[in-house]
């Protein structure tokens, strides 16, 4: 089995508790609940 590493990348956006991923050339968001601080535009962390 060999082993690989891989870089990411995750910013935290000025909006909320946006999140902004990025690993491998696939793109993750994740936000959480307007009642809860966020912008509910993404998964929940």
């Amino acid at each position: 089995m060999n082993l690989h590493t891989f870089k990411a990348t995750s910013v935290l956006k000025e909006t909320g508790m946006r999140v902004e991923s990025e690993v491998r050339g696939f793109k993750v968001l994740a936000d959480e609940p307007k009642n809860l601080g966020g912008t509910d535009t993404g998964m929940s962390q």
